[in-house]
């Protein structure tokens, strides 16, 4: 399993202002919630870890990997994957190594979006 290590682009602001049918008032409502959403995720996620519960981590980085997709925030999908195969392939020496990856990817998309100006 390869670990994402490259510096990709956080989100493909294009491809959600077109899932957004083009409204900037959609896009932002919908990064907002999804930046909630990875918050709380990531926060079940490490739960889960840290208590050996590793259906749960799996089933929650398999939700976050469907979510990222959806708001074209592919590097945290890429993470999101690369965590749910380590889970599902019982490489537990990879979760701590992943799981930074993805709050990394957190830390990026959360500059990105401030970073972002649609209206």
């Amino acid at each position: 399993m390869a670990l994402v290590q490259h510096e990709s682009v956080v989100f493909d602001l294009w491809d959600l202002m077109n899932r957004c049918l083009g409204k900037p008032e959609l896009v932002t409502r919908v990064l907002k919630k999804f930046e909630v959403q990875l918050a709380g995720d990531l926060d079940r996620i490490s739960a889960a870890l840290n208590s050996e519960n590793y259906a749960v981590a799996r089933e929650v980085a398999h939700r976050l990997k469907g979510a990222a997709a959806n708001v074209a925030a592919h590097s945290l999908q890429e993470q999101a994957h690369a965590l749910e195969s380590a889970i599902q392939l019982g490489l537990e020496d990879q979760y701590g190594i992943v799981m930074h990856g993805l709050l990394r990817e957190q830390e990026r998309f959360v500059e990105a979006i401030k970073q972002i100006q649609l209206s």
